[in-house]
């Protein structure tokens, strides 16, 4: 009988645990050769590890931030919404999506799902702070342009 209830109780911690999720992005291929990608993903799952997060499923993209049919994102947009986890952490806040991250965020929470930025670029949610992360944005993708033309 006592086996019976330190199973039932630790199949109830096992519920209690916040079912995670992590994504991480980059912009070009050679940052996934040069190995951004993993140490991103790496930080991302020992951050959950030691918050005691049930990382369920790691979600990766190589593609720009303007583009919004990365296979990554869908395929976590539509796990979300399935209820696969309740809590996806990030990086920053442009490795989600450069623009429209506040109809991101407002989906998951939607669906239940909390997001947790471990470097936040937007500290205070004003709109002096939103507009210059936004032209920011803008000018890191048209650099990012111009360096490619410049490389052909």
């Amino acid at each position: 009988m006592d086996f019976i209830r330190r199973r039932r109780g630790h199949a109830a911690h096992k519920r209690n645990t916040i079912r995670c999720a992590t994504y991480g992005r980059v912009s070009a291929s050679r940052q996934k050769k040069s190995g951004d990608l993993q140490r991103q993903l790496a930080l991302l799952k020992q951050y959950s590890r030691e918050k005691g997060y049930n990382v369920i499923k790691t979600y990766c993209d190589v593609g720009s931030g303007l583009n919004d049919n990365r296979k990554g994102l869908v395929r976590m947009l539509r796990d979300a919404s399935n209820g696969k986890f309740d809590l996806l952490i990030i990086n920053y806040n442009d490795r989600l999506a450069r623009f429209g991250l506040r109809i991101i965020k407002e989906y998951l929470h939607s669906w239940g799902v909390k997001l947790e930025v471990l470097h936040p670029t937007i500290v205070d949610d004003s709109p002096h702070a939103e507009l210059i992360t936004d032209l920011t944005a803008i000018l890191c993708s048209c650099m990012g342009k111009l360096f490619r033309l410049r490389r052909k």
